[in-house]
């Protein structure tokens, strides 16, 4: 029997009876893989999150600004048409 044959024997023969062959430098590169996959979701979803939080809030300064200009000339037209009557 060769060698390569007497190593696919022995293969066949431990996954048979339950002994499995995980290398653990693989599991390593699985978990980092995944590891890193979660850290560049978790990061583009926190990114995604500061620019809308960015662009929401200069939404908010800017029709803040508008309803003050608005109030302001409300509140002149008001004195003006007090004053007629």
């Amino acid at each position: 029997m060769g060698l390569r044959k007497m190593a696919i024997t022995i293969k066949y023969i431990k996954k048979w009876f339950g002994e499995t062959f995980i290398d653990k430098s693989l599991q390593f590169k699985k978990l980092l893989y995944i590891s890193l996959l979660l850290l560049f979701i978790i990061s583009t979803i926190a990114i995604v999150n500061l620019y809308w939080n960015r662009k929401l809030k200069l939404k908010v300064d800017n029709r803040t600004e508008e309803l003050g200009k608005l109030n302001e000339e409300l509140i002149a037209q008001t004195h003006k048409f007090e004053k007629k009557q």
